[in-house]
């Protein structure tokens, strides 16, 4: 997490993007995707026509992506996938800084505007970017739900706030670039030591994604 292109990759870009390996993405790639959410109201969860069209309209030359990416998040056959939580593994794993990477995760988690997450949004953001990076890296498992609300609770702790109260987005910020170890001398982190944080590197059954089990609650908390 937290890579950045070389100076000799800036200079000698391929002449068609390979939009395929999530390592190729960059933050604005990831923008544009959300970017393309937003502005058309689209759902959170999508089938795979919905997300090959969806996907191809954010951005066109991506479209043979579209099908690899369903299919790390189908983990179940369930038909669905959850954009918010594709978006998610394709931050962690494209180019760009950590700081950046974290700001885009929790702006997009922001779903009111309000610069502030209340714990259970907290509990979900950190829930669906550790399960997104394992599913679109493929590496790792899945980590257990209770460990992020363990990690939620070291976020607000830090802040100095309630769990009844809201984390602002630069308090949230300040505190996961010291969860990372994030310092000059080091201004990334590896994608195992990122999993190992989380962790997600203890083997466990995977039944349902984060993203999954998010589309769950909100059908349940609308009908």
């Amino acid at each position: 997490m937290g890579g950045v292109p070389s100076q000799a990759e800036r200079t000698h870009k391929p002449t068609v993007h390979d939009f395929k390996p999530p390592e190729n993405w960059r933050l604005e790639h990831v923008e544009a995707v959300h970017r393309h959410w937003i502005n058309g109201n689209h759902d959170f969860a999508m089938d795979r026509a919905t997300w090959e069209r969806f996907l191809k309209q954010a951005i066109p030359t991506a479209e043979d992506a579209a099908r690899p990416f369903y299919s790390k998040f189908d983990t179940n056959d369930a038909r669905m996938i959850n954009v918010v939580e594709v978006m998610s593994g394709l931050c962690i794993m494209c180019q760009a800084t950590v700081i950046d990477k974290i700001r885009f995760l929790f702006d997009m988690n922001d779903f009111n505007g309000q610069g502030s997450l209340s714990y259970d949004e907290t509990v979900v953001m950190l829930y669906l970017t550790a399960t997104a990076a394992v599913l679109m890296s493929g590496k790792g498992v899945v980590p257990e739900e209770s460990t992020m609300e363990s990690i939620a609770d070291e976020a607000f702790v830090a802040a100095d706030i309630d769990v009844s109260d809201r984390i602002g987005r630069e308090g949230f910020i300040g505190w996961m670039l010291d969860f990372l170890n994030i310092t000059e001398d080091t201004p990334s982190v590896g994608l195992r030591e990122f999993l190992k944080r989380f962790k997600a590197l203890k083997a466990q059954k995977l039944d349902k994604t984060a993203g999954q089990l998010a589309l769950e609650r909100e059908i349940a908390r609308l009908g």
